[in-house]
């Protein structure tokens, strides 16, 4: 009895809870916190009822707990009642549209607040001491968590005995297969992987009578011979399941597997369903029950190596997020053609990932201004043969290897992009003339991979907004253009990296007026900066690093007005550091590392009085000796800094494991500003989790 009443009230508890209701309300803390008891007390009543029914002091906290249990649903019934009340005036009175919905109103009513407020504290804390009380009677909340043994291979045959287990948690686990008849466990309410196994008692169908919810795994799916045991496995009665992973293995077994098209159909599961993955399935067709998921909120599909077609998930209404990894045979994402009237698909979708479909020749068949209206996010990556265009809510794009010229052509219909990562080819000399044009909105660029460019595309000076710009990795590309960098004026963020041919940023880097960080990295013939960096008066950062030419830091350095953060590294023929060093009066960090020719110190740097922290790392053993603290020759010069860090390297080393092992710091940066650079422009922010 108090077992279900507790049900009752946590299922009321729960939509109130998920939208925020009390937030609106003003309740919202003692909302959750009343939701978290009761399912902490949820957890033990079943043993309570079941094992002890007969103990007198059980029996009376049992009775407590129901007491407390129906005060509870008397708050919530006067709660649910006055919503309803405001709902019904609203309406009566016309006013609905201009309250906007029905639980805005009581903002106003305090009074009402008030009291609803201190009457869920108060409950909540007398069940909380009603949960507490549990501890005398050893009552046992069964939360079998194994969530630390990665190499766990095989669990106790005999956890069937465990009848009163309601979650138990197998993250990261590697089990062959499921202990014995686990469909015995009865109580469970949470599975998170079950490993489909070859001997009786581990058959998919013990899932068959377990009421699971939240997240369900199932791994090696290609042991199942016959549908009809898919079929007992009873996924489409599991209504509180939230996702579903269906996992073949990737070997010859599943290659082989008889009926699997009639396998993963009857494998279907309830339409509640809000997210699903298939790995590794090789039917030619994929399910259709697919286009039964209304709530479908996520689908990923993985290695379906033999699928003709996807079917037409475009028509599901709430979906989300896709993404589709090496399916060779696809040629089109939506490959439904209608029967006359507009082309319409994917009315949700807002990010799409796409990865090794060496086939795809586009997104749709026929195209549309209908489809993909909500699209914000899409990567790319192994598709050389994709062409697409009507995007118009696109933000951010990033097209990895290749990046064929059919694929750049696409991106200058892109007008609404803000961030843009082109990840290269090997055969392009130059950019398509259009490809930035039209990007007028863009904000994050990253050029990267393209071995044999030689000129910057045209175009550039068009990117008015453009906040950050990153060009790595492509070794012909000696220097930017000043005409191109004269248009940049809204540029914070530059960074070039691993360009062995780069030697020149030109006088156009004085037309950068806004820029605040500047990165040049493993750029060899870089050995010089241009004199109008001394006009750079927002430049706040700066990183150099890997040049085996350069024997002296660039003089125009010392007149950069508001330098804070200056970091050096990996110069082998670096012999000193210059004595103008002490007029770049605003540096807060120095860092310098992986110079080891490098022995002491200027004396100018005891005016770099805001100098807030100086780490010198791998620069040979007679500088870090000279700063020793207290000892050292140069120590006075450096024990203003607050922060001082000195390591020489323990033993010898050859110069490239100096690089690796010295870096840290700059690598760190370096991941810092990538990720400021994709994240610029990304209205909302994106984030894309893999359900592995």
């Amino acid at each position: 009895m108090a077992l279900s009443l507790v049900t009752h009230l946590l299922t009321s508890l729960k939509p109130l809870v998920e939208k925020e209701v009390g937030l609106l309300w003003g309740v919202g803390k003692e909302m959750t916190k009343l939701s978290s008891t009761l399912s902490t007390i949820e957890a033990v009543l079943e043993d309570a009822e079941r094992n002890h029914p007969e103990d007198r002091v059980v029996q009376d906290w049992l009775r407590k707990l129901k007491d407390a249990a129906y005060e509870v649903d008397d708050i919530l019934d006067e709660y649910s009642t006055e919503i309803l009340r405001w709902e019904s005036k609203g309406q009566s009175s016309g006013s609905l549209k201009k309250v906007g919905t029905s639980l805005l109103y009581p903002f106003k009513n305090v009074k009402f607040r008030h009291r609803i407020g201190h009457m869920m504290k108060e409950i909540s804390g007398k069940l909380a001491a009603i949960a507490d009380e549990r501890k005398n009677f050893h009552l046992h909340n069964m939360t079998l968590i194994l969530d630390r043994c990665r190499h766990l291979k095989r669990l106790p045959n005999n956890m069937k005995c465990l009848r009163n287990l309601r979650h138990l948690h197998l993250s990261s686990c590697s089990l062959t297969e499921m202990p014995l008849e686990i469909g015995q466990l009865t109580c469970l309410k949470e599975l998170s992987l079950f490993v489909v196994g070859t001997n009786k008692g581990c058959h998919l169908s013990e899932l068959q009578h377990l009421n699971l919810g939240g997240v369900l795994r199932i791994e090696h799916l290609e042991r199942v011979k016959n549908p009809m045991d898919a079929k007992e496995a009873n996924l489409v009665g599991k209504h509180n399941l939230r996702v579903l992973i269906l996992c073949w293995e990737d070997n010859h077994e599943s290659e082989s597997q008889e009926n699997v098209e009639e396998l993963l159909e009857a494998l279907e599961p309830h339409p509640n369903i809000e997210k699903l993955v298939i790995e590794n399935y090789y039917g030619t067709h994929l399910p259709s029950w697919m286009m039964d998921l209304k709530n479908i909120d996520l689908i990923e599909l993985k290695n379906c190596k033999n699928c003709l077609k996807l079917p037409p998930i475009g028509q599901l209404p709430l979906l989300r997020r896709l993404s589709i990894w090496n399916m060779d045979k696809v040629n089109y994402i939506d490959d439904d053609l209608p029967d006359g009237g507009p082309v319409r698909g994917f009315p949700s979708l807002e990010v799409l990932m796409l990865d090794n479909l060496s086939s795809l020749k586009g997104l749709s068949r026929k195209e549309g201004k209908e489809l993909f209206p909500l699209l914000r996010g899409m990567e790319i990556t192994g598709c050389p043969n994709l062409s697409f265009r009507s995007l118009s809510s696109l933000k951010t794009l990033s097209v990895v290897r290749p990046c064929g010229t059919a694929v750049l052509e696409s991106i200058s219909t892109f007008e609404s992009l803000t961030s843009l990562e082109v990840n290269g080819n090997d055969e392009t000399i130059c950019f398509p003339e259009e490809v930035l044009r039209n990007l007028t909105l863009l904000k994050s660029l990253s050029i990267r991979g393209f071995t044999k460019l030689k000129s910057f595309p045209n175009g550039l000076a068009h990117l008015k907004a453009l906040k950050s710009l990153s060009i790595t990795n492509c070794d012909e590309l000696k220097s930017l253009p000043e005409e191109e960098l004269r248009g940049l004026e809204s540029l914070q963020h530059l960074s070039i990296s691993h360009c062995e041919e780069f030697s020149s940023l030109s006088e156009g880097l004085q037309h950068l007026v806004c820029l605040e960080s500047l990165e040049i990295l493993w750029c060899p013939k870089l050995v010089a900066l241009p004199e109008g960096v001394k006009h750079l008066k927002s430049l706040q950062r700066l990183q150099m690093g890997y040049s085996d030419a350069l024997v002296a830091l660039p003089e125009t350095l010392q007149h950069v007005p508001a330098l804070q953060y200056l970091c050096i590294f990996a110069y082998p023929k670096l012999t000193s550091l210059p004595d103008w060093l002490g007029n770049l009066t605003t540096l807060q960090t120095l860092l310098i590392y992986d110079c080891p020719k490098i022995s002491l110190l200027p004396a100018s740097i005891q005016r770099l009085t805001e100098l807030r922290r100086l780490s010198i790392s791998d620069c040979g053993p007679e500088l870090a000796r000279r700063c020793e603290k207290g000892k050292g020759e140069d120590w006075h010069k450096i024990a203003h800094i607050p922060q001082v860090e000195v390591d020489a390297p323990a033993k010898p080393k050859g110069h490239n494991s100096n690089i690796m092992a010295a870096s840290s710091e700059v690598v760190a940066a370096s991941v810092r500003m990538h990720c400021r650079r994709k994240l610029v422009g990304c209205s909302g922010g994106l984030k894309i989790n893999r359900l592995e």
